[in-house]
């Protein structure tokens, strides 16, 4: 696991007692890549699907939403379809052995950009999935 990586952050904030699961606190898997165009994992992916189960293992009581996005280009209609990838990283987890009522996802498209949609960086940084505590 890197030092800075999903998997550390997501462990720290499990941890810390201090810290409620609220609706503004996510971290964007750094590791989870798809196929171009489409919601298929590409097998680069399956080192952090392996992590994230293994984390969701050692901390049974934590339940988890996934939230799939999109940059602002191309058809708003089409992003939307393809922001459901977050779909297929919680089939990826289920498929680990994880509970399928602990894991949530859902797609947002274009919705709640954490940078521009102006510079090709800021595109990539909100195509993105996205993991949010919901129980601890």
């Amino acid at each position: 696991m890197a030092p800075d990586g999903v998997e550390r952050k997501l462990i720290a904030f499990i941890d810390d007692k201090s810290r409620s699961p609220d609706r503004e606190t996510c971290f964007t898997f750094d590791r989870l890549e798809f196929e171009p165009g489409s919601a298929n994992l590409a097998p680069d992916s399956q080192a952090q699907v392996r992590n994230i189960a293994a984390i969701m293992r050692c901390y049974p009581s934590v339940s988890v939403k996934f939230g799939g996005y999109t940059d602002n280009t191309g058809d708003p209609t089409a992003n939307q379809r393809l922001s459901h990838r977050a779909e297929s990283a919680r089939q990826a987890e289920i498929g680990q052995g994880i509970d399928p009522t602990r894991i949530d996802a859902d797609g947002y498209g274009a919705e709640h950009p954490v940078a521009t949609n102006a510079t090709e960086d800021g595109r990539q940084r909100n195509r993105r999935i996205d993991i949010r505590v919901t129980k601890k």
